[in-house]
């Protein structure tokens, strides 16, 4: 049975990419953008009974829960969320201002929020739902002219992992996890970074995974980051009780 997935971000570079994969290979894509003419470009040749476009801004909750009830009328469900909407304004910490930095949050983490919102109620009445949180490292390893960027992405882990423990004990075939696809081809990222065409298929695994399968993990490319052992299992696992 087809899927039916939103995309936030939808206008270019990986979020298109993922669009049209998902309508591609058969899917319903839910293709959310702020600009429409770049919304066009992405569905542009795709099947029209497999789309459904909006424009949205992700800072704005009221409209993506709006969308979310569009798809739910219209195909039935809405069984997955890419959100994968960010934005990335260069500037030093002594010289970009406050209100660019708060921007940056209300987009990168508060729009996230706001996406699972939108499509959370009607995976909790289906007991059924994909969540995909798109992340970075960019973090651990800050570049100059990126902190507010870099300060976005670390909470993005918090916030992945903080949904997907909301939801495990009462609905635990809804999976939330955060995928982090690597240095990319786009706007955002670099001239010989990967091909989001490449990338996105490799989001469909993550889209794609089994009831059990894995909540609130990360992953990095096309696998699961293992989470770091603990002190005290490296010392069971030494005596052969880890």
């Amino acid at each position: 049975m087809a899927k039916v997935v939103m995309v936030t971000g939808a206008s270019a570079g990986l979020g298109r990419a993922l669009v049209r994969a998902l309508v591609e290979r058969g899917d319903v894509a839910i293709a959310v953008a702020r600009r429409s003419d770049q919304l066009d470009e992405t569905v542009k040749d795709l099947d029209p009974a497999r789309i459904l476009t909006a424009t949205a801004d992700v800072r704005d909750a009221e409209a993506l829960a709006a969308i979310a009830t569009a798809a739910r009328a219209r195909f039935g469900k809405v069984d997955g969320l890419f959100a994968n909407a960010a934005i990335y304004p260069r500037g030093r910490i002594h010289e970009q201002g406050s209100a660019e930095a708060l921007d940056v949050m209300a987009v990168n983490v508060v729009g996230v929020a706001n996406a699972i919102r939108a499509v959370l109620p009607g995976m909790m009445r289906a007991a059924h739902g994909r969540i995909v949180v798109l992340g970075s490292f960019a973090d651990l390893a800050p570049l100059p002219d990126s902190w507010a960027y870099s300060a976005s992405k670390g909470a993005i882990h918090a916030l992945a992992r903080a949904a997907a423990a909301e939801v495990a004990g009462d609905y635990p075939d809804i999976l939330v996890n955060e995928w982090v696809p690597g240095v990319l081809r786009t706007e955002m990222g670099i001239a010989d970074g990967i091909d989001p065409a490449v990338a996105a298929v490799w989001g469909l695994r993550w889209i794609d995974l089994p009831p059990g399968g894995p909540n609130g993990r990360m992953f990095s490319g096309e696998t699961i980051v293992e989470p770091p052992v603990g002190l005290k299992r490296k010392l069971l696992r030494r005596v052969g009780l880890g």
